[in-house]
């Protein structure tokens, strides 16, 4: 009797052994997501489920491009069940190495590489623009849908409450997409800014540093001098509160020719992706463009857009609490 007990308890500890890895991560809890930079930590909240839980690598204020992993950064990468990576950091190449080899239990999803991903070309070297592609509202949209995709496969009994605030997040998308198109040439203090105007139709042609640490040549600033003074940039874009040597040379270029300027947040700037698109098209909504012989205003437009906006964003807030 013994035995054929002693038999039957193997039997049912190799069938268990076989359907774990059928099993869905987490279906009984939340799931444990790291985010590589801080900021993403804002969006990603606002798509979890509250038994998850959401944490970050490069605490804020901290480059990410020059950011090496600690001791403490270990041991949240090894209890993540899920870890959102920009790609484009050294760092982050480092946690895909160790996931690859399978010292990581944790699934990777990867920002640039979600299907449909629009990565635009860097104006200035042609190359592919890494920098926070998610500042385009319609691939935000797509990484939002891969991530809840992935939470839903991961912890099914939170199912419902993903697509809920999917379906939430996408309504406010398609209010920003409403908004008014431009048909502007700009120059940016930096590549970040080029996801934050070019779905708006400001068209990022001239960039005061390439690449991190790759200023331009003095013959291709001397370029943007004589457009500058042909009045073939439209726009000037500051790139956070920052005081870089860009920003300062973009500022300059400004007062001498008379050319507006409009400031964007820094991607890794503390908030989600909506408070920061919000915040650019308000700024929009102060930018007048002077051209020679004519004087061009889009404040009204874009005041009766950021209007329409957030009263949108008042509806839908009430009409989710009116639901509950």
């Amino acid at each position: 009797m013994c035995t054929r007990l002693w038999a039957m308890r193997k039997l049912a500890a190799a069938l268990l052994i076989l359907l774990l890895p059928a099993l869905p991560l987490n279906s009984g809890s939340g799931v444990k997501i790291l985010v590589t930079f801080s900021n993403l930590a804002y969006d990603v909240k606002l798509i979890s489920c509250p038994t998850d839980e959401v944490d970050y690598l490069v605490p804020p204020g901290l480059d990410p491009h020059e950011y090496e992993l600690r001791p403490g950064d270990m041991e949240k990468l090894r209890e993540a069940d899920l870890i959102v990576s920009t790609a484009h950091a050294p760092f982050e190449a480092s946690i895909k190495g160790m996931i690859s080899k399978g010292e990581l239990k944790a699934r990777l999803l990867e920002i640039p590489w979600i299907e449909g991903m629009n990565i635009l070309r860097n104006p200035m070297t042609g190359g592919p623009n890494y920098h926070m592609p998610i500042l385009d509202p319609s691939n935000y949209i797509k990484f939002m849908r891969a991530l809840r995709d992935s939470l839903k496969e991961m912890n099914p009994s939170c199912g419902d409450q993903y697509d809920e605030k999917f379906e939430e997040i996408r309504r406010k998308v398609d209010e920003l997409l409403k908004t008014p198109k431009l048909n502007l040439t700009a120059l940016a203090s930096d590549p970040r800014a080029q996801y934050y105007v070019e779905w708006l139709g400001i068209e990022v042609k001239y960039l005061l540093v390439k690449e991190e640490e790759t200023p331009i040549t003095p013959s291709e600033l001397a370029e943007i001098y004589n457009k500058a003074r042909n009045k073939e940039i439209d726009l000037i874009i500051v790139v956070g509160d920052e005081n870089t040597a860009s920003n300062r040379k973009a500022m300059e270029i400004s007062e001498e020719f008379g050319i507006r300027v409009l400031k964007v947040p820094s991607p890794t700037e503390q908030g989600s992706v909506l408070d920061k698109l919000n915040a650019v098209i308000s700024s929009l909504g102060e930018v007048e463009v002077v051209r020679e012989g004519t004087h061009e205003t889009y404040v009204y437009t874009y005041i009766i857009a950021a209007s329409l906006l957030a009263l949108a964003i008042l509806v839908l807030a009430y009409l989710r609490k009116v639901k509950q």
